[in-house]
């Protein structure tokens, strides 16, 4: 199999959820799944009023753009690609002038990115230098996202420590150190072949404890439903998202296979594709129709 690039496959599983993202509505989801493909579907936003429970927060968003996680992603690729920079007072601005009010993004601010613009800001005002570190203590999948990119970076050596220095401007949760460590080991597993049960079982013995438990279930329990509801959640916070990231890409036979699966489950499903289909992109092919629906080239 032709390796995929794994940024690339990370903003296609953003891109590919988003038009269904954040409607929390098991039934009218998958009403719409036997209607149609669920993946690359433009913002539905008749959709959003009909769901129970729904957040409609990209008002603008075109078919093949990004939720806000995956514009984090993107925004550091061209950060850390185009002006071949490490400094992390420079990716601070660089941040700031991107998504600050009146500079053009129109899409939802996830809280650790409202909270890094509002600290940003004062440090300017007060004429200090911004911070490089938050005290903010997000517990989303923003803290793994940065590996996401340095993973295939020959610049970067130390590519978990890398990854750990940025994410930790916009989260200071503890726990992020070893689960960017277990990512970066499974990801190499893949890489080197050896089959996706073994890799995703043999990893998670690298996480907080307090993980462990549901990881090992989604490895398990075959029923989606029934996985979820004990061990598992669809909405954004590690406890919920991590588990059921381990789920699709362990109980998905192909890259449009996983992407349908973490979709239709709903909830934070943007966020969550970026991590189903960068692990997914180093077993199964994605196919270039998908690819060139990405909105962004990289």
């Amino acid at each position: 199999m032709k390796k995929n690039n794994l940024l690339e496959a990370a903003l296609l599983g953003s891109s590919s959820a988003l038009g269904l993202n954040w409607i929390y509505d098991k039934e009218l989801l998958l009403k719409e799944a036997k209607k149609d493909s669920m993946i690359f579907r433009p913002i539905d936003h008749e959709l959003y009023k009909k769901a129970k429970n729904g957040f409609d927060v990209y008002p603008t968003h075109q078919l093949g753009q990004l939720d806000f996680m995956g514009e984090v992603l993107y925004l550091f690729h061209m950060f850390y690609d185009y002006e071949k920079e490490d400094s992390l007072l420079r990716w601070t601005e660089y941040f700031y002038e991107y998504f600050k009010k009146g500079n053009g993004y129109n899409g939802y601010l996830e809280k650790y990115g409202t909270d890094f613009l509002t600290q940003y800001k004062i440090a300017l005002d007060s004429s200090k230098k911004p911070n490089t570190t938050t005290d903010h203590n997000d517990k989303q999948l923003i803290g793994l996202t940065f590996l996401l990119h340095l993973y295939e970076q020959e610049r970067s050596t130390e590519k978990v420590n890398d990854a750990l220095l940025f994410a930790r401007t916009l989260t200071n949760y503890t726990a992020i150190t070893p689960l960017n460590i277990m990512l970066f080991e499974l990801l190499k597993k893949l890489d080197y072949g050896i089959k996706k049960e073994d890799a995703l079982k043999d990893v998670i013995k690298l996480a907080p404890q307090m993980y462990q438990n549901s990881l090992r279930a989604a490895i398990t329990i075959p029923e989606a439903y029934e996985f979820i509801s004990d061990y598992a959640g669809v909405a954004c916070d590690l406890t919920q998202s991590l588990p059921l990231i381990f789920y699709i890409v362990k109980n998905s036979d192909s890259w449009i296979k996983g992407m349908e699966l973490n979709a239709t489950l709903g909830g934070a499903s943007s966020a969550r594709g970026l991590f189903v289909s960068a692990l997914l992109s180093r077993i199964y092919e994605i196919p270039q129709e998908y690819k060139d629906k990405l909105y962004y080239k990289v």
